[in-house]
């Protein structure tokens, strides 16, 4: 993993964050979003997989971490991105999946495209760690 300042500093990162008027805070989220995290934030936002939700909550299933100033830096940073950002014309996007089988095309490793899977549920301890 790229260290924070490592990544910012990056002429093409420092100069979209830049362009994008990205706050500190806005890049820190947008960062969190792009690992693991993200199953917790969506968790959040839509309410399910139940498992994920349960690890929002506190010991007695109440008291839900639902992540709102993350989640409101995160909706900021990618509307900011999105002024200043543009898909290539004949670029594809994925995403809203559930239930399909992306394209053979997709696994396979290019220079343009690294694809990670993470498979796997947060534990209860686990979750509860990234509570405290």
């Amino acid at each position: 993993a790229v260290p924070l300042e490592a990544l910012v500093a990056r002429a093409g990162v420092r100069g979209l964050t830049e362009r994008a008027g990205l706050r500190l805070e806005e890049v820190i989220c947008l960062r969190l979003y792009t690992g693991p995290m993200f199953v917790l934030y969506n968790a959040a936002l839509r309410g399910f997989p139940g498992n994920d939700v349960a690890a929002l909550c506190d010991e007695d299933g109440g008291n839900m971490n639902k992540f709102e100033t993350t989640i409101f830096c995160i909706a900021s940073g990618v509307a900011k991105l999105s002024k200043v950002s543009q898909l290539p014309a004949d670029r594809k996007l994925y995403r809203g999946l559930g239930g399909m089988v992306l394209p053979e095309q997709f696994w396979r490793h290019t220079r343009e495209c690294r694809v990670h899977v993470l498979l796997r549920a947060p534990t209860p301890s686990a979750a509860a760690r990234a509570r405290k």
